[in-house]
């Protein structure tokens, strides 16, 4: 009650400074009047409810990561998943209580630790502690989410956060497709695909595109569950917006992983009609953009736009950095010291990505970093494996398989370990498995038994069996 009063009066001393400000007509001053008017709003919410925010706002924001920069901090969704981790850590204090860590982050502490020896000896220290610095903030927001207690009511939101998240950057998508500038125009037309750029900032189509999986993901179960037709038809459309959002990117690695999570979906799911339905949808939506088509079609004659003269020069930077790596942040540098002397015959040029995450872990963290690397990621496939058909979590278990799926086939033609997409997916797998787990220890809690007035005057108690299997 105190916050709460706190933050009515700070609300409304905050309307009466801001008001000046707001009528200025500066958008400097209006951009700062509103943090002043909604900071109290916003504290009061990261005390009382970490989870709605700053953690729900974190998670809407993910597909629009790099077109949010906050002057040389990084990004605000970075500044929001700090204060989320913050704010996270200090509710789960409060509570008293935390659910048992599970063995991902004794993997997680281990790469990390791994990856910052590799500094000593990396070739770009500069980029390398640039990755390093968000290999660790991620993986500490991981550590907090997964000990964090939380309620199905709150997973709901979250998803509910993505899916928002996911609709709003596939719209803001389409939209860019079809009114870009005349330059970006013309590289559209060559390429056949989305360009995403606002000033200075891009966001790279195949991660806007690989951004949309968990929330496709999320949507396609929702819709499938859903009984009433107006919420399934507005589903349809959320998700009809989406995927066509991902067709515009020609993103074909993503079209691949959204086929391979219809394709999960449709083995563990009973509603294979509807699936089909779904299957028509893409199909139809496929012909809105031939060239993704084209770009299907020329991936031999061009390698994969390149990838396979990549992977060439990759493997041969591999063999000179197997064992320890050359460490973190500098593939490009040793793919440019291997690149003169390997053949390609679909020529790419110098410092490119590896677009593989094996590729990637191996030559820039040797084997003992490709081997945690794989760990940390085969672990999530498993970490859900006590939420059995019938369950009421089975659902969200089929979220998170489906888009893990369709974002590890993605990995083999994109590096994207360090991408906030894929550890938002993570983190809601170690967030299922919290609730699976709490659960599982409501349902083995004792309680009291009824007895006669004859029997002794102190209560039994015993363990109840569990109702649901998990």
């Amino acid at each position: 009650m105190f916050l709460r009063n706190t933050a009515l009066t700070a609300l409304c001393a905050g309307v009466l400074v801001v008001a000046p400000l707001l009528m200025s007509g500066s958008s400097t001053k209006a951009a700062a009047a509103l943090v002043i008017l909604f900071a109290p709003l916003a504290i009061f919410l990261a005390l009382k409810r970490p989870m709605l925010f700053p953690y729900a706002a974190y998670a809407f924001l993910i597909p629009f990561d790099n077109l949010l920069s906050v002057s040389t901090f990084g990004t605000a969704t970075r500044l929001l998943g700090l204060c989320a981790g913050v704010a996270l850590l200090w509710w789960t204090m409060r509570q008293r209580r935390i659910v048992s860590p599970p063995r991902t982050l004794l993997v997680c502490a281990a790469l990390v630790a791994w990856a910052g020896l590799t500094l000593v000896w990396t070739s770009d220290f500069s980029g390398g502690l640039r990755v390093f610095g968000t290999i660790l903030q991620i993986m500490l927001l991981y550590a907090v989410l997964s000990i964090t207690p939380i309620e199905v009511k709150q997973i709901q939101m979250v998803l509910l956060a993505i899916v928002g998240g996911g609709f709003v950057a596939a719209i803001f998508g389409l939209y860019i497709f079809h009114h870009q500038s005349p330059v970006q125009q013309e590289l559209q037309r060559e390429l056949g695909r989305l360009q995403i750029q606002i000033g200075e900032s891009a966001i790279d189509v195949n991660h806007f595109a690989n951004a949309l999986m968990l929330p496709i993901a999320a949507t396609l179960v929702m819709a499938l569950n859903q009984r009433r037709i107006v919420a399934k038809l507005f589903l349809c459309g959320v998700l009809a917006t989406m995927i066509g959002a991902v067709y515009a990117s020609a993103s074909r690695e993503a079209l691949l992983g959204i086929g391979a999570m219809a394709v999960y979906l449709a083995i563990v799911s009973r509603k294979r009609l509807q699936l089909l339905a779904v299957f028509a949808l893409g199909a139809f939506l496929s012909v809105l953009n031939p060239a993704v088509w084209q770009r299907f079609a020329a991936a031999s004659a061009t390698g994969g736009a390149g990838r396979t003269s990549i992977w060439a020069v990759g493997i041969a930077a591999l063999k000179a950095h197997w064992l320890f790596g050359s460490g973190i942040g500098s593939f490009t540098n040793a793919y440019d010291q291997a690149y003169i002397g390997v053949f390609q015959s679909y020529p790419v040029g110098w410092s490119r990505d590896a677009h593989d995450i094996l590729l990637s872990s191996s030559v820039e963290l040797g084997i003992i970093g490709v081997l945690l690397v794989v760990t940390l990621w085969v672990m999530q496939f498993f970490m859900l494996r006590r939420i059995e058909r019938g369950s009421a979590l089975y659902d969200m278990r089929m979220i998170c398989m489906a888009a893990l799926i369709g974002l590890s086939l993605c990995a083999f033609f994109i590096d994207l370990f360090t991408y906030k997409y894929l550890w938002l997916l993570f983190a809601l797998i170690a967030q299922v498995r919290s609730l699976a787990v709490l659960h599982s220890e409501l349902a083995v809690r004792p309680t009291p038994v009824t007895i006669e007035e004859d029997d002794v005057a102190d209560p039994l108690w015993v363990r109840e069996a569990p109702s649901h299997a998990y």
